[in-house]
């Protein structure tokens, strides 16, 4: 029951998670529902943490680092922002790859396919993306993400083996995908680190809301 009234005095964005802690951690203290409701109350009038301003759907629905959700929710962006795709190339080419173009900034990107969770002999991929340039080069990424866990069974070796056996005509790149506060380190040297800040700083929302509230968020 107490639950239940917490969510209504956090309406519209629910009971997450942390409410649910807070009312463990108070009745841990001794206190009566009564007591913790009256807190929580008051904790919802004045705290700004919770003004709609700040809170994003992944906060609301208590998904914010389901890696699978916000996956989908990148490849989503990765097919809308036209020029994502382009600044993941050249950050590759400015740190790993050198491509011998000159068209840089890579704008004349157009993704022509992308996939969630594209299933490998022993492993998937979080994301994978097919583009081509404006002179005809074919491209892909790997995007490996990781929130809250590391690799796991050597994946990205894997993953970089597949794919330059079966795609030897593009220009292939790799990116492990995490938080800065995740200080796990990608198996194979082949893939570049790309931090969420840095993802934060390269979407361009244009009027999409639900692209704008994934940039928000992350």
């Amino acid at each position: 029951v107490i639950e239940m009234v917490a969510s209504f005095f956090f309406y519209p964005y629910g009971t997450n998670r942390n409410v649910y802690n807070l009312i463990k951690y108070f009745r841990g203290m001794a206190m009566t529902d009564e007591e913790v409701l009256i807190l929580l109350k008051k904790m919802a009038e004045e705290n700004d943490d919770f003004e709609e301003k700040d809170i994003t759907f992944f906060e609301i629905i208590d998904k914010c680092s389901k890696e699978t959700l916000i996956s989908r929710m990148l490849a989503y962006t990765l097919k809308r922002d036209v020029g994502l795709v382009g600044k993941f190339i050249e950050k590759a080419h400015k740190e790993k790859v050198s491509l011998n173009v000159d068209n840089i900034p890579f704008v004349n990107i157009v993704v022509t396919n992308i996939r969630c969770e594209k299933v490998l002999p022993g492993g998937r991929i979080d994301i994978f993306v097919e583009a081509m340039d404006d002179s005809g080069r074919d491209y892909t990424l790997t995007i490996e993400n990781k929130i809250d866990s590391g690799e796991h069974d050597e994946q990205t070796r894997r993953y970089f083996d597949y794919i330059e056996r079966n795609y030897k005509k593009c220009i292939n790149l790799f990116f492990f995908l995490k938080p800065e506060y995740n200080c796990s380190k990608c198996d194979c040297n082949e893939f570049i680190t790309i931090t969420y800040k840095e993802l934060e700083s390269f979407i361009e929302d244009k009027g999409d809301g639900k692209i704008a509230d994934f940039k928000n968020h992350i």
